[in-house]
């Protein structure tokens, strides 16, 4: 497809690696767009009774010793910071990134409630793909006394499948679909996240008679889910495209999975 973008027998290119627009950009008469998705790039922790992640303070001092807005600040496939379930285009959507801002030294002092070898060591999941957010999450970790072993797997795929199978304590995933926060109401999901203050929320959001109060509860429910730090959601991710110069009414939002063409022009 970058190939016959290059040679103009194409006037449109998607969905596009982040690399790959880039270079298509680089080309005469071609432009490289973006656009936000529903994908949420996130860790995911096993909050099983089995895992480290099952004790919430485990799960906050964590939070605070990795740094997830500079990790969306390098991404090259980051919108913006995320920090919640939610993503932008979804119904609820708030801007959580503020919760748990980078603060070794808070989580740190969090650490010294738990002996030295209380907590047993982590085990860190990453697709290939994403391998130096691995490292950068693997370093934080560390940096709270904690042994980690970082497992890098083939594919997305892959990471789902251990997921799926329970065996992980954390896992670099993605989340792509609209309203697919529900997981986190339900303790028997691959993350079993288990809190009544968020069950009463979200069932206090799919009670709601109108629009207004839907948004408003599901605010709520992405906000307990988060302070309770049931996962750490890096950010939101981007869509790219390369067009033609000529190409005009392109949609950018939402294009790995809705492509309107009604207002295309090609001048």
């Amino acid at each position: 497809m970058a190939d016959a973008m290059k040679a103009g027998k194409i006037s449109m290119a998607l969905p596009l690696s982040a690399s790959t627009a880039s270079e298509l950009g680089k080309t005469n008469g071609i432009t490289a767009d973006s656009g936000i998705s529903f994908d949420k790039v996130m860790l995911a922790f096993n909050n099983d009774n089995n895992s480290p992640f099952s004790d919430e303070q485990i799960r906050k001092m964590t939070r605070y010793a990795i740094d997830a807005k500079t990790i969306a600040k390098n991404a090259p496939d980051a919108y913006a910071p995320l920090g919640g379930p939610i993503s932008p285009l979804e119904d609820g959507y708030e801007d959580l990134s503020g919760l748990y801002l980078y603060n070794l030294e808070q989580g740190q002092r969090m650490r010294t409630y738990f002996g030295v070898n209380y907590i047993a060591p982590i085990d860190i999941l990453v697709p290939k793909e994403y391998e130096s957010i691995g490292n950068d999450v693997k370093t934080a970790i560390e940096n709270l006394n904690i042994n980690t072993n970082l497992e890098v797997l083939d594919s997305a795929a892959d990471v789902t499948e251990r997921m799926n199978a329970g065996t992980y304590n954390i896992a670099l995933t993605t989340m792509s679909d609209e309203g697919d926060a529900s997981v986190f109401d339900n303790g028997q999901s691959v993350f079993h996240f288990e809190n009544g203050d968020a069950q009463q929320a979200y069932a206090n959001a799919m009670a709601a008679t109108n629009d207004n109060d839907y948004q408003a509860r599901m605010r709520d429910y992405a906000r307990a889910v988060s302070e309770n730090a049931a996962s750490d959601w890096l950010y939101t991710r981007k869509n790219f495209l390369a067009v033609s110069d000529g190409l005009q009414g392109y949609p950018k939002n939402l294009t790995d999975r809705l492509l309107p063409l009604n207002r295309l022009t090609l001048h």
